[in-house]
């Protein structure tokens, strides 16, 4: 089991079950995985026979203000007023190990029960350095309507190797009221940026 603080011990897993509506495949493992939308939870990785973590992120940092205003910028953009958004997390790592690192931002408004209104959204923005500038982009956005309870929470569970390649990858939950998923994020190249590797979940 992997998460924010690293390999954070074992678990056996059952076989597999099918969860409904969705036909998604899944396993129970024992001790069960922390999940949850109050807090970061972890993933369960197999087969792995290389350094999962080779790089930890580090959460103690205060984001910077100009980061925070690019956030407020973009939530603007989506028709959004939110000069001081709530921030859920920062985290800075050495994504792809040659020592510069990079910085992601999760920022959002969202009521406790997951029920979203037009007011509604959760954020996720990673910047990097590209050749000699910061770019910063977009991971995950969602932004509630108001006719629509659906509304994505989303919380950085894991920054770990999935593949053996030594660059990590950026797994991300996403909570809205009738079910939950993950995303592990790749970032390929400066041209083409992050892309959705792997993804899975169930819900309604």
């Amino acid at each position: 089991m992997v998460d924010l603080s690293g390999v954070a011990g074992t678990a056996v897993g059952s076989s597999l079950r099918i969860c409904e509506p969705s036909q998604t495949p899944m396993i129970s493992l024992d001790p069960k995985l922390p999940v949850g939308h109050a807090q970061p939870g972890a993933i369960a990785i197999t087969g792995a026979t290389w350094n999962v973590v080779p790089r930890l992120a580090n959460s103690d940092g205060t984001p910077p203000s100009d980061l925070i205003d690019e956030a407020v910028a973009f939530i603007a953009g989506r028709g959004l007023s939110d000069p001081e958004p709530g921030v859920a997390q920062y985290l800075t790592f050495d994504l792809e190990g040659d020592g510069i690192d990079e910085e992601l931002l999760v920022v959002r408004r969202i009521p406790e029960d997951l029920f979203g209104n037009v007011e509604s959204y959760s954020l996720v923005l990673m910047r990097k350095m590209l050749d000699v500038e910061p770019a910063t982009l977009v991971i995950e956005f969602s932004q509630g309507a108001a006719d629509n309870a659906y509304v994505v929470l989303h919380a950085v569970t894991a920054i770990a190797d999935l593949n053996g390649d030594d660059k990590m990858e950026i797994v991300i939950d996403g909570y809205y009221y009738e079910g939950s998923g993950t995303t592990a994020w790749e970032y390929i190249d400066d041209d083409r940026g992050t892309v959705a590797a792997l993804s899975a979940g169930c819900g309604a």
